[in-house]
């Protein structure tokens, strides 16, 4: 009699549960009741913009190829003014902070940061862009004079050769 009363029991309790379970489903309904209205009195003339197109790999490609063209061969801005490069002089890159350091030399002071990094003749300068003070290798006067031309001898700062060559040796492009 008791097993009969706890069998009766549990399967009240289920009924209950499943009453209660679809009971608060209908009262959800499929949710239109609840859904707030659609919106009113959008005009009928509404125009959107129009959807940006997506770029092909080959437009991808030619911009990029024409901003490495006008990179190469733009006149950079050098202590507010712009510096005129020779055809066979490359600014290579710009230098915003400082890496750690390889070689030091105890006459040269490093150069204020932010740097550009300018290839002539496979010799490189480093000119500073907020000042203009730059730095050549002492036997690369004459492959760098439009620096000197431009920025004056006074900005210059002569790189010792051995102090030179064991900084940028490494970094020349091979034959």
């Amino acid at each position: 009699m008791e097993r009969k009363t706890t069998l009766f029991a549990g399967v009240l309790l289920a009924l209950v549960l499943a009453v209660a379970i679809v009971g608060a489903t209908m009262a959800s309904g499929s949710g239109q009741d609840n859904a707030p209205p659609p919106p009113q009195g959008l005009p009928d003339d509404t125009q959107y913009p129009a959807p940006t197109p997506v770029k092909t790999l080959e437009e991808i490609d030619a911009e990029v190829k024409a901003a490495q063209l006008a990179w190469e061969t733009h006149e950079p801005l050098v202590a507010g003014k712009k510096l005129t490069m020779p055809d066979d002089a490359k600014l290579d890159t710009r230098v915003d902070r400082r890496g750690p350091s390889i070689y030091h030399h105890d006459k040269l002071e490093p150069l204020d940061l932010p740097v550009y990094i300018i290839v002539r003749d496979r010799e490189v300068a480093s000119v500073s862009i907020d000042n203009g003070e730059f730095q050549i290798g002492e036997k690369h006067k004459s492959t760098f004079q439009f620096l000197i031309d431009q920025l004056g001898e006074t900005n210059m700062q002569l790189i010792p050769t051995d102090f030179y060559e064991k900084r940028w040796a490494p970094f020349r492009p091979k034959d």
